[in-house]
């Protein structure tokens, strides 16, 4: 999930920072937000997709170098 939007967590994250959050807890609350703004099916993608990384690892271009 943060790979893939993470332009629109980094944005939320400025709005929150400029609101007057601590950077740290408007990372988790940008987070919390986009997450619940995808709809189950979103969700179930990623879950999936998580789930498969927990058991194989991620692919290449996701790892750690």
């Amino acid at each position: 999930f943060r790979e893939e939007q993470d332009n629109r967590i980094q944005a939320r994250i400025r709005e929150l920072v400029r609101d007057g959050q601590a950077p740290i807890a408007a990372l988790n609350s940008a987070r919390a937000e986009l997450w619940a703004a995808l709809s189950q099916e979103e969700q179930d993608e990623y879950d999936e997709r998580a789930d498969t990384y927990t058991m194989q690892g991620p692919p290449p271009e996701l790892q750690v170098q």
